[in-house]
């Protein structure tokens, strides 16, 4: 499975290696766990408030804030054929909220 990050946010430095790694294992984890699936790419897109509200009122049409957005997407005919996701992550509420 390929993992792609996506930084679109200057609130905090986030170690992207360890990120990608975290990522890997909980969907090994998931997958092990449900129904079994396979994985083409899962796409991680980091966001700060304004990122997210805007990502929010695109897919859900909701105005507010949130913290984490996911989307699943079925397999396409082709040589990589798999599920794909994205998922959306306000790194600003993990910064406040954890703090």
């Amino acid at each position: 499975m390929r993992i792609e990050i996506v930084n679109r946010q200057r609130v905090a430095w986030v170690p992207v290696r360890l990120l990608r790694a975290l990522a890997a294992d909980l969907m090994q984890a998931a997958t092990r766990r449900g129904r079994p699936r396979s994985w083409s790419t899962l796409t991680l897109v980091l966001l700060d408030d304004r990122g997210i509200k805007g990502v929010n009122e695109e897919v859900f049409g909701r105005t507010y804030v949130t913290d984490v957005i996911s989307q699943a997407y079925r397999p396409q005919p082709g040589p990589e054929a798999g599920w794909s996701g994205e998922l959306f992550l306000n790194v600003q509420r993990a910064v406040t909220e954890g703090a």
